[in-house]
């Protein structure tokens, strides 16, 4: 918000994950419930002008941004507890919309894994909300 993180977690899931999908697809449950807390929050103290629109959620796992748009049942995803698609439920309601970004673009991996010092240097004024956030995503197409 205003160019710079507002909120970051660890978060140790209640249940194992089978994939980097389903770990993914867990972590993108936690992040829509900490976005959602904070537009109702700005709501509350009268800035709802401030989410008008859907906040964007991105993840660089495509199965992961497929899964939140569409509903769709596969062998890899049918054992997903119900908790873990309240993201489904946010999307469909305009709260977030989820986007996929390029791994090298991905913020987030600075807190995950080992980045080199170009790397840092490359996305820390954007994290750090001392420059410009990298160009976000187009959305997804309309259906």
């Amino acid at each position: 918000m205003f160019n710079g993180p507002i909120d970051w977690g660890c978060k140790k899931h209640n249940h194992v994950g089978l994939s980097s999908h389903h770990n993914e697809y867990m972590a993108l449950s936690h992040a829509t419930k900490a976005v959602i807390f904070l537009r109702q929050l700005l709501v509350e103290m009268g800035l709802g002008y401030l989410v008008k629109e859907a906040t964007p959620v991105l993840g660089d796992n495509d199965c992961t941004t497929n899964l939140s748009r569409e509903d769709l049942v596969s062998p890899g995803n049918k054992f997903f507890l119900i908790d873990y698609h309240f993201c489904k439920e946010q999307l469909e309601s305009g709260a977030i919309s989820t986007r996929r970004v390029g791994t090298k673009d991905n913020l987030s991996d600075l807190f995950t894994k080992a980045s080199s010092r170009e790397e840092i240097r490359r996305l820390r004024d954007g994290l750090t909300g001392y420059g410009d956030l990298l160009p976000l995503p187009n959305p997804p197409p309309a259906d």
